[in-house]
């Protein structure tokens, strides 16, 4: 769904890209940064601390959103980059859901997000062996997934962490139906 607005911003993210490049900041440390800032999230968590979380939370998304921009504006798109930048994601948003956990956000439900989320990258990553485009397919890719945990943790930063849990819920189950857009795209295609 943000793959829309995505392209809108995607020139503004290019010329972002382009300034950073310029500072001489690479693509791996944008995804390096975003990395090492999601560790940080289960700490503040830990501590109680869950404004900290949010801000952690949306340095690492930004960072995520502009590794890419580097890469490309800079002819830097390697195989070894992308695979950088898809298991971080995948550790970036293990550390997010972890630190909802930790503020007490309900474990049976954030597994299942978590779960129904890494069969939503799975299925990406096998469809990309078979030279199948599956971006745009489905509710629910990576940008979703962050801005629901961000939304998520806002909630919880007010204290209601019953709509914290509905949310995660909702995402579980938009998740869910990613799952199986991705299936029926990825079986019909091969």
């Amino acid at each position: 769904m943000l793959t829309r607005v995505r392209n809108a911003v995607t020139p503004l993210l290019e010329r972002l890209g382009l300034l950073l490049w310029r500072l001489r900041i690479t693509p791996n440390t944008l995804t390096l940064s975003g990395l090492g800032l999601s560790f940080l999230a289960p700490v503040f968590a830990f501590f109680g601390i869950a404004s900290a979380v949010l801000i952690l939370m949306i340095l690492s998304l930004a960072c995520d959103m502009l590794d890419g921009a580097v890469a490309r504006v800079a002819g830097l798109t390697t195989p070894k980059g992308a695979l950088l930048d898809s298991l971080s994601d995948r550790v970036e948003e293990l550390m997010f859901v972890l630190s909802l956990g930790i503020m007490r956000v309900e474990w049976v439900l954030l597994v299942l997000f978590l779960g129904t989320s890494f069969l939503i990258s799975y299925l990406r990553a096998i469809a990309s062996q078979h030279r199948i485009n599956l971006e745009g397919v489905g509710f629910m890719e990576r940008g979703e997934r962050g801005l629901l945990l961000v939304f998520s943790t806002t909630l919880l930063i007010f204290g209601v962490r019953h709509y914290a849990e509905l949310l995660i819920i909702a995402g579980t189950l938009l998740n869910t139906v990613t799952v199986i857009q991705r299936f029926m795209k990825l079986i019909n295609s091969l």
